[in-house]
């Protein structure tokens, strides 16, 4: 019977996926009678790949158990591809495979190493400058950022947004998210004149871009109102004075360098 690559649970029957205590693995050993056996290419793959790639593949509330099978599951696809394919459908993987390990497991080090093969193949099959390279960056900055490494996500931040100013232009939405993620990162470290700063860039462009009630649109006013509150040198209500704001091209935040 041919090998169907692409078919999870024919694969699972006939054992090529090895259970152990917390989900499914493929050993080495059979990955590699695979590649021998079936020659299986990137192509033959492409429906499992896009399969472990769908949002739908894990959700919130999934039950523990099961997201780690289905991890597992995504990570032995990773391996069995030696070396990395320079594929932008394999680099989606790399990056839904990196969240999981970052949000789900707390394998930070394993999101990171995916991370970075993601960036690689981003940087040499679309550019240095392309919108997809700088979702990498991004990316990047923010598992630095929930480590508390500042500096490294700051840094990662920075090259996301320059992409966006250049390539997308000053008001596109994607530049506004850059920003919010930078004020976000000032902000968790008590620097509230520059979080309020780039949250206000953020929401100007979000707000005439984005429909009212968009979740981007709420998500970056609430962090501006929040911000706003614990800054000492406003005084008026939130709502008035953020309608004058709007309505003054040349606002910055009082003592911001930016």
């Amino acid at each position: 019977m041919p090998c169907d690559i692409n078919d999870l649970n024919w694969l699972v029957e006939r054992g090529w996926f090895q259970q152990n205590e917390l989900g499914y693995t493929m050993h080495q050993l059979l990955q590699e009678s695979i590649r021998l056996q079936t020659q299986a290419t990137l192509e033959d793959c492409q429906g499992l790949i896009e399969s472990f790639s769908q949002v739908e593949f894990i959700f919130g509330d999934m039950p523990y158990a099961e997201k780690v099978k289905r991890i597992n599951y995504a990570d032995s696809l990773i391996e069995f591809f030696h070396p990395v394919p320079e594929n932008t459908g394999f680099s989606l993987l790399l990056h839904k495979d990196a969240y999981y390990h970052q949000s789900y497991l707390g394998d930070y080090p394993q999101a990171l190493s995916y991370y970075q093969k993601a960036l690689a193949i981003h940087e040499k099959v679309l550019g240095l400058e392309h919108p997809d390279t700088a979702m990498s960056y991004n990316n990047i900055g923010a598992l630095y950022h929930d480590q508390g490494d500042y500096d490294q996500a700051l840094s990662y931040y920075h090259k996301a947004l320059a992409i966006h100013e250049k390539v997308l232009g000053l008001e596109h939405p994607d530049t506004a998210r850059s920003y919010n993620n930078i004020g976000i990162l000032y902000h968790d470290q008590g620097d509230y004149d520059q979080a309020f700063d780039y949250f206000f860039k953020a929401y100007r462009i979000l707000k005439i871009k984005l429909n009212p009630y968009h979740p981007d649109l709420q998500r970056v006013h609430k962090n501006l109102k929040l911000t706003y509150e614990k800054t000492p040198v406003f005084t008026e209500p939130f709502e008035d004075w953020l309608e004058k704001a709007l309505k003054n091209e040349n606002f910055n935040f009082p003592g911001s360098s930016t």
